[in-house]
């Protein structure tokens, strides 16, 4: 039987996410890391009802 491919390193970061990553230009980058970080803060509000500073 054939091993499975690693897909994560030893972090758990998904290796092929990483690579998928690198083959985008900066702006490219730029710009998904920007809508999943918009993503992130609207789960939040969404959680807690209204925004907050990080950390506090």
């Amino acid at each position: 039987m054939d091993m499975p491919a690693v897909t994560e390193d030893s972090r758990g970061v998904d290796i092929g996410q990483l690579r998928a990553q690198l083959r985008l230009s900066v702006p490219e980058r730029v710009r998904t890391m920007v809508a999943a970080a918009n993503t992130m803060i609207a789960i939040r509000e969404a959680a807690c009802g209204s925004p907050q500073s990080v950390g506090t």
